[in-house]
């Protein structure tokens, strides 16, 4: 569908947008991104964190009274935490998949959430590329230490092959 492609689209914005700042990570940000994904096709959502439970499968996401809270908490260790920017990104990832602070959108600024993680960082990104996205959502299942292995493994293996 065209909102697919829109969707697809200004994703791409903001990801080029993403590279051009080094801004501390923080909810306004979070929240441009995801105005910036999805104000043309979900202006009732976009660039606000949800006001309704949310259920992904069996999972149920914190309650939505909680959500701005637990993002504060999220943004502040994601500021003043001393992890290796890997671990970092990989149980802040981990963190904002489990607040699933959106309507919809979670997974797309997770990624990107990550990914800037590393980039502010110096370090290559990671792409979970979509032919392993069951393995991606079997280990966000693990738990954040089960997750957060699952992510170091994954990386240094992709950025291995990448460097020979």
């Amino acid at each position: 569908p065209l909102k697919d492609i829109r969707e697809t689209e200004s994703h791409a914005k903001v990801f080029l947008e993403m590279l051009k700042t080094r801004e501390r990570i923080s909810e306004s940000l979070l929240l441009g991104w995801h105005k910036g994904i999805f104000g043309a096709t979900k202006p009732d959502i976009a660039g606000r964190f949800r006001n309704y439970l949310v259920r992904v499968g069996v999972y149920i996401a914190p309650d939505w009274r909680d959500v701005k809270k637990l993002m504060e908490e999220l943004v502040k260790f994601s500021n003043e935490s001393k992890l290796n920017p890997v671990e970092l990104s990989a149980r802040v990832h981990y963190m904002f998949e489990k607040i699933h602070p959106f309507g919809d959108g979670n997974g797309r600024i997770g990624r990107l959430l990550m990914n800037y993680i590393l980039w502010k960082a110096g370090y290559p990104m990671l792409i979970i590329e979509y032919k392993n996205r069951k393995s991606y959502y079997k280990a966000l299942q693990k738990g954040e230490e089960g997750f957060t292995k699952y992510f170091i493994r994954r990386y240094v293996s992709i950025h291995k092959k990448r460097l020979r």
